[in-house]
């Protein structure tokens, strides 16, 4: 076991190296928050088409309880279809407050969900999907790391970050030329999610259209996008995204292995191609398995509203059920040795006993220990230099922080803010490229420690930022209006409207 211990700020970061005898080699599936409840008297034994009023009665919380874990790991642990990556939902008010609770103390449930997890060779990742245009995963990818430094145990961690941000799907219109400009920007906060996510790697959830104006094999076109803005390289928007981050889902939306094979192409040839891939780095072909409103978009018994536990589907795959599923899996893995099925989710109908297709799975009389002392992958844990405070802290901020110089008594902007009126940046973007980026006055005094600018120490920002707990868009004159020693009380503030700040005793919240 190899121990490397740095100081960063106030905590001890140390990283333990120790092998896994389970490899990541199998499928992924999401665990949302909730899953459907076969035996719930309200619904009869039928997904309901939403979860408002009686029908939210018929959804148990998937992983709170220790029953709900143990039908969990035992669908996770199914002999040949192992589950060794899962996306858990349900993770940041248990981990927003410096990686503690509202409380102010480690989750406990959460920690037990993580140890049981390691124990059995299944990798967790913290699932984040807002699914809003402000990106506001962007700032929630830091929370995992500190849960790790603040409660993490040789078995009890995060494996890495999960978002799912479906947003482009509304900017994907290739006739719109407003849309170019978002795509960037959203390209931009994608980049800005996976920097504040490191050291642990992000997988991210796309759409297989995401890739095109025209989809269709007969007139199949790009959608070419430009990123960075100022002078990167024109490919495909979706691969940027697989450039970007460690591992993606491609949510094919299909249920006959032909359609999945075609749709998973764009992203999986692309990824093959990357160069330095991690040993983390994946892709998965994304199954729906709750019912949708197109019978022929998921492998559910019964498409959504419908009445019965099993339905007749005219269109696509027309045995609909978990054996059917796994077979899909193998026709694309043949195709595509590299990727592995995805399963989207768990009770959803995964694992939930709704029809005999769809079998509640046994739990092994035996888990799986993955911890032995034979060379195999690393995985970084850590441990906090001193018991973590009960105190709730405030939301971390949205860049990685950048440790000043010994004769600077500052730091960037950790806050988004507008590069030329409607792109937004931020200093970990002017870092990239610091000799060209810094030329402008304005990003040196936004970012005087990437820039060398100790005079910007002592000045306010002259542009434009995001508020975290609003994502409104201020500048420091309005800090200086009115209600100023509130205002320079919010995250971040003092590092970005420095001289008005300066002058509150406050102290910075970062």
């Amino acid at each position: 076991m190899m121990i490397n211990i740095s100081r960063i700020s106030s905590v001890l970061f140390i990283v333990v190296s120790f092998a896994l005898s389970c490899e990541d080699d199998g499928y992924a599936m999401y665990v949302w928050t909730r899953g459907f409840n076969v035996s719930a008297p309200h619904c009869g034994g039928v997904y309901p088409a939403d979860k408002d009023g009686l029908n939210a009665t018929c959804f148990n919380h998937n992983w709170e309880t220790q029953e709900a874990r143990e039908r969990l790991w035992a669908s996770c642990q199914v002999p040949g279809r192992e589950i060794t990556r899962i996306f858990l939902s349900d993770i940041k008010s248990r981990v927003e407050n410096n990686g503690l609770n509202s409380e102010g103390v480690c989750d406990s449930v959460l920690l037990a969900t993580l140890a049981e997890a390691h124990e059995r060779g299944v990798r967790v990742y913290a699932l984040f999907a807002v699914s809003d245009a402000a990106f506001s995963e962007t700032y929630m990818a830091t929370y995992p790391n500190e849960f790790n430094a603040a409660c993490g145990t040789e078995l009890a961690y995060f494996d890495g970050v999960s978002v799912n941000n479906e947003y482009f799907s509304q900017i994907r219109d290739c006739d719109n030329p407003d849309n170019t400009l978002e795509q960037q920007i959203l390209l931009d906060k994608l980049k800005i999610t996976a920097s504040n996510a490191a050291p642990l790697p992000l997988h991210f959830s796309v759409s297989w259209n995401w890739d095109c104006c025209s989809c269709s094999s007969q007139s199949y076109a790009t959608r070419d996008v430009q990123w960075p803005a100022d002078g990167g390289e024109i490919k495909s928007a979706l691969h940027h995204m697989v450039d970007i981050v460690d591992s993606i889902d491609v949510q094919v939306a299909y249920n006959t292995p032909s359609a999945m094979i075609s749709r998973s192409a764009a992203s999986y040839d692309y990824w093959t191609q990357k160069v330095d891939k991690s040993s983390t780095s994946k892709v998965y072909a994304l199954a729906y398995t709750n019912p949708t409103d197109l019978c022929q978009v998921s492998f559910s018994p019964h498409a959504e509203g419908s009445s019965t536990a099993s339905d007749v589907c005219s269109i696509g795959n027309q045995e609909r059920t978990e054996a059917s599923m796994y077979a899909a899996f193998d026709d694309v893995e043949t195709e595509y040795p590299l990727l592995k099925g995805g399963i989207h989710f768990m009770n959803g109908v995964y694992g939930s006993g709704i029809t005999d297709g769809w079998p509640v799975h046994d739990a092994l009389s035996m888990t799986r220990s993955c911890i032995t002392n034979a060379p195999s992958k690393s995985t970084t844990v850590y441990q906090p230099s001193e018991a973590p405070s009960k105190t709730p802290h405030a939301q971390p901020t949205l860049s990685p922080i950048i440790a000043p110089p010994s004769h600077m008594s500052c730091n960037d902007s950790r806050l988004l803010f507008l590069y030329n009126k409607q792109r937004v940046v931020s200093c970990s973007w002017v870092a990239e490229r610091p000799q060209r980026r810094c030329k402008r006055n304005a990003i040196k005094i936004q970012c005087p420690i990437t820039c060398g600018y100790q005079e910007g120490c002592l000045q306010d920002s002259k542009r434009k930022f995001e508020i975290i707990e609003s994502g409104k868009r201020r500048s420091c004159k309005w800090v200086q209006r009115k209600n100023t020693e509130k205002r320079c009380g919010l995250i971040d503030m003092c590092n970005t409207c420095r001289a008005t700040c300066s002058k509150w005793p406050g102290g910075c919240q970062s």
